[in-house]
């Protein structure tokens, strides 16, 4: 439920806002519904060490990786043969 939302997580709380209600309002206004208590123990590790790792990008959806992996690999644009490997 965070995936979408981590790289903002992670840019906010290493830009100093570590108060989790203040971060999970955020998130809320957003769009993401995951329940307090799940940014809670994402952030858990964060506030542990004092910083949080770069963000990584999401996973594809679906479709995408079936597309790059059923297409022939110099039939893909640069952009999606870098996301392929």
């Amino acid at each position: 439920m965070l995936d979408e939302y981590k790289p903002y997580i992670h840019e906010r709380f290493n830009a100093g806002v570590t108060n989790i209600k203040q971060i999970w309002t955020e998130i809320h206004e957003m769009g993401c519904s995951a329940a307090y208590g799940t940014l809670r123990d994402y952030m858990k590790p964060f506030r542990q060490v004092g910083v949080a790792p770069p963000g990584r990008p999401a996973a594809p959806e679906v479709g995408e990786a079936t597309t790059w992996l059923l297409t022939r690999p110099d039939n893909l644009d640069g952009d999606e043969a870098v996301k392929l490997k």
